[in-house]
């Protein structure tokens, strides 16, 4: 009888000589793909300007802007798209929640209201009214109601 320790080496050279040298060796269809090396360009989308971006820009340059009016460069102060005015819905319920009445959000947008009035010689609030109409219809009253 043979030894548990001696048993072990004996399988093991018994195993290995039952496999046969051609199972071993790849065939043309199992072949190992050749490994692939080169750069890839990763290109990232376009970087577009977020609503907060386009604000700080917009009143950071106001002055400039009505300083060229003033010169005739330009014919009305140019108005915010839809996304800006509802950053601005956010950034004055953010406001109001925090400290109080915010009145130099809406301060802001009525000067670009008035200088655009007298420009045009028609009273007319287009910023205003479209920042309550989408204070409205987003129910950010009754956010602020319950201070949410």
């Amino acid at each position: 009888m043979m030894k548990c320790s001696a048993a072990i080496p004996v399988m093991l050279l018994l195993c290995l000589t039952a496999i046969k040298p051609a199972d071993c060796q790849q065939t043309e269809s199992s072949q190992i793909r050749p490994s692939q090396a080169g750069v890839i360009e990763l290109q990232a989308p376009p970087k577009e300007e977020t609503p907060q971006e386009n604000l700080l820009d917009y009143f950071n340059t106001f002055a400039q802007q009505l300083d060229r009016l003033a010169d005739g460069q330009l014919s009305n102060v140019p108005k915010l798209d839809e996304n800006s005015v509802l950053y601005l819905n956010a950034v004055y319920l953010f406001c109001s929640l925090r400290k109080g009445a915010c009145p130099w959000i809406l301060e802001a947008l009525l000067e670009t209201d008035i200088v655009n009035s007298r420009l045009n010689k028609s009273p007319d609030c287009p910023q205003m009214r479209s920042f309550w109409k989408l204070w409205g219809k987003n129910d950010l009253q009754r956010r602020h109601d319950y201070q949410i």
